[in-house]
């Protein structure tokens, strides 16, 4: 089971500010390369693990990636 928790940023850094931009950059990227991925026929489990390694991201990041695109 996963936890998902919402938060606000409420601090005018824009360090922080540009660390989650980065972040979901990259989350974006991996959720297309995963899709087309998918479309070329590759296996499921494949694509996840192949996506950390490409993308720098953890495996719940990875998982998450995949689960999106296949739906």
């Amino acid at each position: 089971m996963k936890t998902v928790r919402v938060m606000k940023i409420v601090s005018d850094d824009e360090t922080q500010l540009h660390s989650l931009d980065e972040l979901m950059r990259v989350f974006c990227s991996a959720k297309r390369y995963a899709f087309h991925r998918l479309l070329e026929g590759r296996n499921a489990k494949d694509i996840i693990q192949h996506l950390p390694h490409q993308f720098r991201l953890n495996k719940r990041y990875a998982e998450d990636a995949f689960l999106l695109v296949q739906g």
